[in-house]
């Protein structure tokens, strides 16, 4: 029986202190990277928590055809990349530390780091290391922020790429290009990417008896073939009162199909190996998903902000698994088929009022509400009697629906220069339901409070202390 997820909530208090010396060129050296005494250019200290690389330093990495080339430049900019995960969840626990003018992009599968594979190096302004209190950190683990700031009055330019390879005699391929373009107020990059996969593995399997004697064989032949095509766009809405509107979204199809064919041999009467049977695995899968995201800013004065979010995302996947064994005589007989056919969907919107009473203070709440469904369809057919019989598998087909609801507080509080608190209150509430063969039903609620403690000694080195509260399942 299928039971919704945290079967076993464990609450857990967290306490962590983290003093980090030299932090980006620590990351950098471990890296490769360039050292700040390696690199000549405008690379300005701007304040104690933020490091800017602007166009002396740009115009000197020759070879850098990306903005991504120019992250994975700086000191410690791999780092900002490895820490590039989509979290499953949501808006809020996202912990992307890339921002693209000064924004986080409203998507999941279609990534910041995507994007920035996307975006021509000569269109980068400025790239800024941000590090202790933020509006855009969020109270979470993360040390540093990567803020790419673009051209705004950036020509159209593209790029394209094109690779080939040859795996066991069989050649693949991949074809990859970009475009960044303004039209009146609109500011678009749009991106493809198309590759063919193919490898044609050979395994044998020999077994012998005691004497030495072999007594069975089976050759095998895996013939592999998978392609997928991914379309991606990036738009920015500029309206006449200087705000923008961000969309972006993406659209992933492909399908991938491997073949073993072999034979098995065993010895006759007179100790010959002599082929009894032939066997043929198939796994073939269809696959298909989408998204698009966008988000909104808009000040009702200098003190009143208003942040909105929404993203839909969705995915099928179809897999056929199956093995057939005949004998010679040509009659074939599948011993199984497993078909497995699973939709995923997630629908979320995040709105939150920020108010700045003073340069020192900042507040902003709000909620984020999500729809999530996950549908999985199993049928298992097995061999009884030279007729495939569908096997009465328990929860064959289950779909879970979550609606889930963060309400949240965040108050920042700039001490001074050096010091700053960021603390925070989130209220979540889960409600999970489980429809088809098997039907359940559950609920959670629960508080999780957080604080951001954080002392910039240089622009090299910063203290952090952040309790949290935590519910893991």
């Amino acid at each position: 029986m299928f039971k919704p997820t945290s079967r076993d909530l464990c609450k857990t208090l967290f306490l962590s202190a983290s003093f980090i010396a030299m932090t980006l060129p620590v990351y950098a050296y471990a890296d490769g990277d360039l050292s700040p005494q390696d690199i000549e250019g405008d690379i300005t200290a701007v304040d104690d928590s933020t490091v800017v690389y602007g166009q002396e330093f740009i115009h000197q990495q020759s070879g850098a055809i990306t903005a991504l080339d120019l992250v994975r430049r700086i000191p410690g900019g791999t780092s900002f990349l490895r820490n590039n995960n989509g979290n499953q969840r949501g808006f809020s626990n996202n912990d992307d530390p890339i921002l693209i003018n000064g924004q986080r992009i409203s998507g999941k599968s279609n990534s910041s780091q995507d994007v920035l594979g996307r975006l021509a190096a000569d269109q980068v302004l400025r790239l800024e290391v941000i590090r202790g209190s933020s509006p855009d950190i969020k109270i979470s683990s993360q040390g540093a922020l990567l803020n790419v700031v673009m051209h705004e009055d950036a020509g159209g330019s593209g790029s394209w790429n094109a690779r080939a390879n040859i795996i066991s005699g069989v050649l693949s391929g991949a074809l990859e290009g970009s475009y960044t373009g303004k039209s009146g107020i609109l500011d678009y990059t749009a991106a493809f990417e198309v590759f063919s996969f193919k490898n044609n593995p050979h395994f044998t399997e020999k077994l012998f008896d005691g004497t030495g004697v072999q007594i069975f064989d089976n050759s095998e032949t895996d013939n592999r073939h998978f392609r997928e095509a991914i379309f991606s766009s990036n738009m920015t809405i500029n309206l006449n009162n200087g705000e923008k509107i961000n969309i972006n979204g993406q659209l992933s199809i492909g399908d991938g199909e491997g073949r073993q064919f072999g034979n098995f041999l065993e010895p006759d009467i007179l100790g010959d190996l002599t082929v009894v049977g032939e066997s043929q695995r198939i796994n073939i899968r269809d696959f298909n998903s989408w998204e698009v995201g966008a988000d909104y800013d808009h000040e009702f004065s200098d003190n009143w902000e208003l942040k909105l979010v929404a993203l839909h995302s969705q995915e099928s996947n179809e897999q056929e698994f199956g093995e057939d064994f005949s004998i010679v005589d040509g009659v074939v007989e599948r011993d199984f088929v497993v078909f497995r056919d699973v939709f995923r969907a997630e629908n979320v919107g995040r709105a939150a009022l920020v108010w700045a009473p003073s340069p020192k203070h900042r507040l902003e709440f709000g909620t984020e509400l999500a729809f999530n469904e996950r549908t999985t369809d199993f049928t298992l057919l097995n061999l009884e009697e030279g007729v495939l019989v569908r096997d009465d598998v328990a929860s064959t087909l289950v779909t879970i629906k979550e609606m889930r609801d963060e309400s949240f507080a965040i108050h920042s509080w700039q001490i001074n220069s050096k010091l700053s608190l960021d603390s925070a209150v989130t209220y979540e509430y889960s409600k999970l339901t489980q429809s088809g063969n098997l039907d359940n039903e559950r609920s959670f609620n629960f508080v999780k409070p957080s604080f951001d403690l954080r002392y910039n000694m240089s622009p090299k080195t910063s203290f952090n202390y952040q309790p949290a509260k935590k519910y893991r399942s």
